[in-house]
C-alpha cells in the first residue's frame, strides 16, 4: 500500500465534498462542468448539439442557495465576538495561532465556515524543529513555541485508531499537502507532499514524503518531535472537527437540490428537446 492510499470513508464522502464546493463556487463553476449538472440533449449531428448546448447553458441561472445558507449559519454563529479569558503568558499564542499572523478569533471562523461545507475537518499542534533542548530564553528569543494548522476535509486522507493505554485514539494520520516551488523569478509550481503523524511504540513521529524531482521514488524525511525540553510525546496532537470520521455533510442535501432548481428552471425556462 502506498502513502497516497484513501481511507474507504474518505472516498465515500470526497464526491460530496466535491458537488458543494462547486456549488458555493457559484454559477461559472456549475456551467464550466457542463453535463455532469445541466444534462444535454442529442440533435442531429454533433455540430448542432454542441451549439444548442451551448446556448442553452449561457442562457442558465444558478441561484446560490447553498452559498447563502453556509453563509447565514456562519454569521449567526460569528455575529458576536468570541468571549474568552487568556492567562497573560498565553496571548502571543492566541494572537497569533499559526505564526502566520492570524488570530485565535479569524482562525476559528475560517475554520467553522470550513466546516460547514463538508463537516469534517482537523488541527495538527506542532512545534517547530529544534536542535535539541532549549532555555525558556532561547525559546523566546528564537520564537520557538506550538502553533496550529487547519486541515479540510480532503486533505486528511487516511486514518486509523488504537487502543493506547486503555482508550481509543489516533494511531496514524496521512495528510495531504499542496506546497508551492518557484520554478522561475516569477512563476510557482505546486507540488504535493504527504505528512504521516504515528504513534510507534507509544512515540509520536512525523513522516514527510515527496517526490524526487527525476523519479517516481518517494523522498521520505522522519521528524522526531519533540518539546521544548527534548521530551517527546505519547499521543498525536490532531484533534478531528465535526466528527471522529467523516459522516454525511449537512449542506449535502441542500446542494443537490440547488442543482436541481437549476435544471429544473433551465428546462422549464428554455426547452432543449432532442431534434
Amino acid at each position: 500500500m502506498s502513502v497516497e492510499t484513501e481511507h474507504k470513508l474518505y472516498q465515500k464522502r470526497k464526491e460530496q465534498w466535491a458537488l458543494i464546493r462547486d456549488c458555493l463556487e457559484g454559477e461559472d463553476v456549475i456551467k464550466s462542468k457542463g453535463p455532469k449538472y445541466l444534462p444535454m440533449a442529442i440533435c442531429r449531428t454533433k455540430q448542432e448539439t454542441e451549439m444548442r448546448y451551448a446556448a442553452y447553458k449561457a442562457r442558465a441561472r444558478f441561484v446560490n442557495y447553498t452559498e447563502i445558507t453556509r453563509d447565514i449559519l456562519h454569521g449567526l454563529v460569528f455575529r458576536k465576538k468570541v468571549v474568552s479569558e487568556i492567562p497573560e503568558e498565553l496571548k502571543i499564542f492566541f494572537n497569533d495561532i499559526d505564526r502566520q499572523g492570524t488570530s485565535f478569533q479569524e482562525f476559528a471562523s475560517d475554520a467553522f465556515r470550513d466546516l460547514l461545507v463538508t463537516s469534517f475537518g482537523g488541527i495538527l499542534v506542532d512545534l517547530p524543529v529544534t536542535s535539541g533542548e532549549l532555555s525558556a530564553k532561547q525559546a523566546e528569543e528564537e520564537n520557538v513555541r506550538p502553533y496550529v494548522t487547519y486541515y479540510s476535509a480532503e486533505s486528511i486522507i487516511n486514518w486509523k485508531y488504537g487502543v493506547v493505554q486503555g482508550r481509543k485514539q489516533l494511531t496514524q494520520v496521512v495528510l495531504k499537502e499542496i506546497i508551492e516551488q518557484p520554478v522561475d523569478d516569477f512563476a510557482v509550481t505546486e507540488v504535493e507532499k504527504y505528512r504521516v503523524l504515528e504513534l510507534i511504540e507509544g512515540v509520536y513521529r512525523q513522516r514527510v514524503f515527496t517526490r524526487g524531482e527525476l523519479s517516481q521514488e518517494w523522498n521520505i524525511e522522519e521528524i522526531k518531535v519533540t518539546d521544548k525540553k527534548g521530551k517527546t510525546f505519547d499521543f498525536i496532537p490532531f484533534v478531528t472537527l465535526g466528527s471522529k470520521e467523516p459522516q454525511k455533510p449537512m449542506l449535502l442535501d441542500l446542494a443537490k437540490l440547488n442543482i436541481g432548481n437549476y435544471q429544473k428552471i433551465s428546462h422549464l425556462k428554455h426547452p432543449l428537446l432532442p431534434y
